[in-house]
């Protein structure tokens, strides 16, 4: 008999606020202009995440009730019921091009960590890493031993997942994709 432990969950919303995806993207921009970018080896992506702790106290998204919400949906279904206190400790936008990516990373000092896709094609992904193994790769892939799961970049898509999950993109072949990420705490 095969027990399955240590499951890795993954909330995805698609179809938040997708009215108002025009208008982020113009927020997010003018803001890109006003606190600057940055980009290193890790984030090859022009990114807030550096230059300033909050971008949704520079442009004007309406977003923070929305990830709270569906945030402690997340945390009522992995069991956690006094969400009371939960709060976004930073919040970023990123902007990339053809070529760029995100290395394999997680977010420490946090407990939930998220993403919402403001602009991108269904064609671009961003990939979650189940732990690092020294085992031979084997020669079927099932749900027993899979070693990664995609989602697609939707606009007006959310997806949450626990901080120390790993994750990253491949390099992008889309003409411009438009993320606002975030991380939450207790």
């Amino acid at each position: 008999m095969i027990t399955l432990w240590f499951p890795k969950a993954i909330y995805f919303q698609p179809n938040i606020l997708n009215n108002r995806l025009g208008i982020y993207e113009k927020e997010i921009k003018d803001a890109f202009s006003s606190v600057g970018t940055f980009r290193d080896g890790q984030k090859n992506v022009d990114s807030t995440h550096k230059s300033h702790k909050n971008i949704l106290q520079v442009a004007d998204l309406e977003l923070t009730e929305h990830f709270i919400l569906h945030a402690k949906q997340y945390l009522s279904a992995l069991g956690y019921k006094k969400t009371d206190n939960l709060h976004i400790q930073n919040c970023w936008a990123n902007i990339s091009y053809p070529g760029d990516y995100i290395f394999p990373h997680n977010h420490n000092g946090s407990m939930i960590s998220g993403v919402y896709y403001v602009k991108c094609s269904a064609d671009e992904k961003i990939k979650f890493f189940n732990s690092p193994t020294m085992l031979p790769d084997p020669e079927e892939w099932n749900e027993n031993n899979y070693q990664y799961c995609e989602y697609s970049c939707i606009p007006g898509s959310l997806l949450l997942f626990t901080s120390d999950i790993m994750h990253g993109t491949e390099k992008q072949v889309c003409e411009e994709k438009i993320a606002i990420s975030f991380n939450m705490s207790l």
